[in-house]
């Protein structure tokens, strides 16, 4: 398992810039990120978005191939045929070989703006929503190519 993407935004709306790595601050997000919390906020449960590889592809269209960062994830991760991101239960951690971790919180139900989504992305969302929210358990860089585990809560 590893990360395709990390992506940020300084601006409110839906889109991500992809960038070289991110940093993770423990119980903040992601540094520079528009929706890091200042000071340590363990209460806010969507500090980072995760989003899989295989969920990007699937809500592409034949013409329209989504980029890193279109549907507003921080990092974009492979798994493995079997294994689904939102399958994971919350309180799963993923522990990235850089040492920094994210716990998983919940499901990303999209509700806000639905105007800024891709066309037909929101139709093909299913019950669990588009990717996965999770908190900085320990913080540390996060970049394309580093490898993660996943434990059960």
């Amino acid at each position: 398992m590893s990360v395709v993407a990390t992506s940020l935004s300084t601006t409110h709306g839906l889109k991500q810039q992809p960038v070289g790595s991110v940093y993770l601050l423990k119980d903040q997000g992601i540094k520079y990120d528009i929706h890091c919390s200042p000071g340590s906020n363990p209460s806010n449960m969507r500090q980072v978005l995760l989003l899989s590889s295989s969920q990007l592809e699937m809500l592409s269209s034949s013409t329209d191939r989504l980029a890193p960062g279109a549907l507003g994830e921080n990092l974009l991760l492979t798994l493995p045929p079997k294994e689904d991101l939102q399958g994971l239960p919350p309180g799963t951690t993923l522990a990235f070989s850089s040492g920094t971790v994210v716990k998983v919180t919940e499901w990303r139900m999209p509700k806000k703006r639905p105007e800024e989504w891709p066309a037909g992305v929101l139709g093909k969302c299913k019950r669990n929503g588009i990717g996965r929210f999770g908190v900085v358990v320990e913080g540390g860089e996060v970049k394309a190519g580093d490898k993660f585990t996943v434990t059960p809560p």
